[in-house]
């Protein structure tokens, strides 16, 4: 199974679904936090980490599920 992370930001919970064996494809608006996220995953053959708006369609054909994994310690200032 093939899961689609929107917003991946750093890459912290695209490890966490990796170590878990899982496929993914992390999907992240900023450059520079996919760069981030992409040194952060680089030892996960089954992770890519894609620079693009999440209304990217083409995105859907390649996966089997798509839930949305969000993250917003970054509001409480963590």
């Amino acid at each position: 199974m093939r899961i689609v992370e929107i917003g991946c930001g750093t890459g912290q919970a695209t490890v966490s679904l990796a170590e878990w064996g899982l496929a993914v494809t992390a999907v992240e608006l900023g450059a520079a936090l996919a760069a981030r996220a992409r040194v952060r995953t680089a030892g996960f053959p089954l992770v890519s980490v894609v620079t693009s708006r999440t209304s990217t369609r083409s995105l859907d054909r390649e996966s089997d599920a798509s839930p949305v994994v969000q993250n917003h310690s970054h509001l409480r200032g963590e």
